[in-house]
C-alpha cells in the first residue's frame, strides 16, 4: 500500500462579483477537505478483524491513544456473534491497510471485557511480516456463551501514550460464542447465519461468501448491477471483493438510480468555484440556488485511483466524535496500561532478524507527510501527530484531523464506468457509505469517465439535509 496524501482547504466564497473562486448570489461558508489516495484500494483505516467479525461499529482505527481499552468500544452482551468450536483450529483474518512494524497478539476476554480468559498466542507474536492479514491458531478447551476475541496489533513506527511506555497499539474485538462440539458438519459455524450447511460445506445466500459465509460482498455478478453497470473484482484482500461500477446515465451502489449528468467532460468556465489541490488535481464547483444543490467537477491526470471530496461545517470541533456510534474515549478504559501491555515491546526485529529492540528512530516525526518513509524504510510519523499522544483527544475541542466528522463523496472510475457514493467517517477509520450509519445516499446525479489518461468526475448533491453529517450551506 502506497502512502496517502491529504490536502485540507477552507473556502469561504462570498457575494459580490463573479468569476472563478466566487459565487454571484450564493453565500457559502463551509470547510472542504480534499482527499486523494494514490495507488491503493479504497481504504484509509488500519486494523480490524474480519473473521471473527469485529463488533459493531467495525471501525479500523481504534488505538490506545484515542480510545479506551480493552477494545476501543463499549463491551457487553452482543446482538449477534460468530460461533467457534473448542479445541479446533481457526484461521483468523483481519484488515490491515498500512504495513505497520511490530507484532500482534490474540486473546479471549470475558463478555464485559474485565478479564482475560485465555492468552491465545502467549504474548506478542514477533517477527511477523508487516503485511500479514491472517493467522491460524488453536482454540482452548474452554467454552463461553459470550466472550470477545481480541486482536492487538503494534505500530512500532509510531509513539503511543507515556502511560503505555510509548507503545502504540491498535485493538479490534469480535463477539463470539465457543461451543464444546460442532452442531453441524460445517465446523459448528452455522455458516455465520448467512447460508446453509450441505455435505460439510456452506452454501451462502445473498451477497455473502467465504468458507463460512463470513464475508459480505457488494455484488456477485453483473445482474446485481441492474443492467446498468458491471460487477468488478477489486482484487482486495478484505471484503467487499466486488462492487458495481455504473454506466453513464446511472449511479448508486447498484446502478439503480437515473442521473441527469450523463457526460463527465465539462467546460471549466461553467464553474465559478475553483480549488487546485495538486498540479494534477483540480476541483471545480458551483451552487444551484434554484434546486439548492452543489455541483462538483473533478479533473485528475494521475493513474486510475479514487478521489474523495469531503465537507465539514466550518464551526465543527472535536466534540463531534462523541455523537458517532461506538464512542469510547480513553477515560472509559477498563484496563490499566501497566498490566495490559506487558511485554508488547519485545517483538521488534533488527536487520538480522534477531528480535532486538531498535532504539533509533522510534516514533520520530517528520513534516513531509502522513506515513512518510525515510531512506531506511522505517515509516516515521508526520507532524500532525498521527501516531502521537497529542492533545487532540477523542472528545476534545482542539484541532481536527482532515477525516474527523467528514461527509465525503468518494469517486472511483474504471474506463467509462464509475462508482460515486456518499460516505462519512467520524475519525480516521475507513469511510463508510452513509447507509452504514443509518443515513442514505443523497447524491442526486453522478458520472465519471477516464479519457486519454485524465479522469473526469461530476456529481450533484443537496446543500441541505436532515442528516447530521451532511453539508449545510446557508444561502440567499
Amino acid at each position: 500500500v502506497e502512502k496517502n496524501v491529504l490536502v485540507v482547504t477552507t473556502v469561504e466564497p462570498l457575494t459580490n462579483g463573479g468569476g472563478r473562486g466566487q459565487f454571484g448570489s450564493a453565500i457559502m461558508s463551509f470547510r472542504i477537505a480534499l482527499l486523494l489516495l494514490l495507488q491503493a484500494s479504497c481504504t484509509l483505516g488500519h486494523v480490524a478483524l474480519t473473521y471473527p467479525r469485529a463488533a459493531y461499529p467495525q471501525y479500523d482505527f481504534l488505538d490506545n491513544v484515542r480510545t479506551g481499552g480493552p477494545c476501543g468500544l463499549a463491551m457487553g452482551q452482543p446482538t449477534s456473534r460468530d460461533t467457534l468450536v473448542a479445541n479446533t483450529e481457526v484461521t483468523v483474518t483481519f484488515h490491515l491497510a498500512y504495513a505497520h512494524r511490530g507484532g500482534f497478539a490474540f486473546d479471549l476476554l470475558s463478555c464485559n471485557g474485565t478479564t482475560q480468559l485465555v492468552d491465545l498466542t502467549n504474548g506478542v507474536v514477533p517477527n511477523v511480516s508487516s503485511t500479514t492479514t491472517e493467522w491460524t491458531l488453536t482454540l482452548p478447551s474452554n467454552t463461553c456463551d459470550c466472550c470477545y476475541f481480541r486482536l492487538r496489533r503494534e505500530a512500532r513506527e509510531w509513539t503511543g501514550p507515556a502511560a503505555w511506555g510509548g507503545r502504540y497499539i491498535f485493538w479490534s474485538c469480535a463477539p463470539v460464542q465457543i461451543l464444546l462440539a460442532a452442531t453441524d458438519s460445517c465446523d459448528g459455524t452455522n455458516c455465520s447465519g448467512h447460508g446453509t450447511c450441505q455435505g460439510g460445506a456452506c452454501t451462502c445466500s445473498g451477497m455473502w461468501y467465504g468458507k463460512y459465509c463470513q464475508y459480505e460482498d457488494a455484488c456477485r455478478n453483473d445482474s446485481d448491477c441492474n443492467g446498468h453497470g458491471q460487477c468488478i473484482d477489486l482484487q482486495s484482500t478484505s471484503p467487499p471483493a466486488h462492487q458495481c461500477f455504473c454506466e453513464a446515465g446511472w449511479h448508486g451502489p447498484l446502478c439503480s438510480k437515473k442521473s441527469t449528468l450523463t457526460n463527465a467532460m465539462f467546460n471549466e468556465d461553467d464553474y465559478p468555484g475553483y480549488i487546485k489541490a495538486k498540479d494534477n488535481l483540480e476541483y471545480f464547483y458551483q451552487f444551484d440556488s434554484d434546486n439548492n444543490e452543489l455541483e462538483v467537477a473533478i479533473k485528475y491526470s494521475g493513474g486510475e485511483e479514487w478521489v474523495g471530496f469531503g465537507f465539514r461545517p466550518s464551526g465543527t470541533d472535536g466534540s463531534c466524535r462523541a455523537t458517532s456510534p461506538g464512542f469510547y474515549p480513553p477515560s472509559a478504559s477498563q484496563v490499566t496500561p501497566e498490566g495490559e501491555g506487558e511485554g508488547e515491546g519485545e517483538g521488534e526485529t533488527n536487520a538480522e532478524g534477531e528480535g532486538e529492540t531498535n532504539a533509533e528512530g522510534e516514533g520520530e516525526t517528520t513534516a513531509e507527510g502522513e506515513g512518510e518513509t525515510n531512506a531506511e524504510g522505517e515509516g516515521e510519523t508526520n507532524a500532525e501527530g498521527e501516531g502521537e499522544n497529542n492533545a487532540e483527544g477523542e472528545a476534545g475541542t482542539g484541532s481536527l484531523h482532515a477525516m474527523d466528522c467528514t461527509d465525503m463523496v468518494i469517486s472511483k472510475v474504471k474506463g467509462n464506468l464509475h462508482r460515486i457514493l456518499d460516505h462519512y467517517t467520524r475519525g480516521r477509520s475507513t469511510p463508510q457509505e452513509d447507509e452504514w450509519y443509518g443515513g442514505q445516499q443523497n447524491i442526486v446525479a453522478a458520472v465519471g469517465q477516464r479519457v486519454d489518461g485524465v479522469t473526469y468526475i461530476r456529481f450533484r448533491k443537496p446543500a441541505r439535509s436532515s442528516e447530521t453529517h451532511s453539508i449545510f450551506v446557508p444561502c440567499t
